[in-house]
């Protein structure tokens, strides 16, 4: 699998990267490349037909995962970390705008892990949020 994605992604740990990323959205993190600051800079049929050469995703899934952007004021950290964090795809330099390439993180940042800090905290009565109730 790790050669599949590699050959299809360049990147030598493109697996290691997914695992990652996929995890950050089960603790909470959002797509950063779907902030309006990445968003602004994509060539949308460029982006829809690459990601549906390189994927095989439908127009649909591509518009959903890729191609909506996410409202700043929801996302406060995610804006911080922008297109650095590893929560961002990559997108070679023929699928922006400026043709300049945007490239996530490999691994967790120290935005991203501030953000999960916040939402996950040591002391859960620093978030009374976070949904745990530290007196049972």
């Amino acid at each position: 699998l790790e050669g599949s994605l590699q050959a299809r992604t360049g990147r030598p740990n493109e697996f290691r990267r997914i695992v990652i990323h996929t995890t950050g959205q089960l603790l909470g993190l959002v797509n950063s490349h779907m902030l309006r600051e990445v968003q602004a800079r994509l060539d949308r049929e460029a982006v829809s037909q690459h990601f549906e050469r390189v994927f095989g995703w439908s127009e649909e899934v591509i518009q959903a995962k890729v191609l909506t952007a996410i409202d700043p004021q929801t996302v406060e950290l995610a804006v911080r970390a922008g297109a650095s964090s590893v929560m961002c795809y990559d997108f070679p330099a023929q699928l922006t705008v400026d043709h300049v390439a945007i490239v996530g993180s490999d691994d967790i940042t120290e935005l991203d892990a501030e953000l999960i800090g916040r939402i996950y905290p040591k002391n859960p009565t620093e978030n009374p949020d976070s949904g745990t109730d530290p007196d049972p």
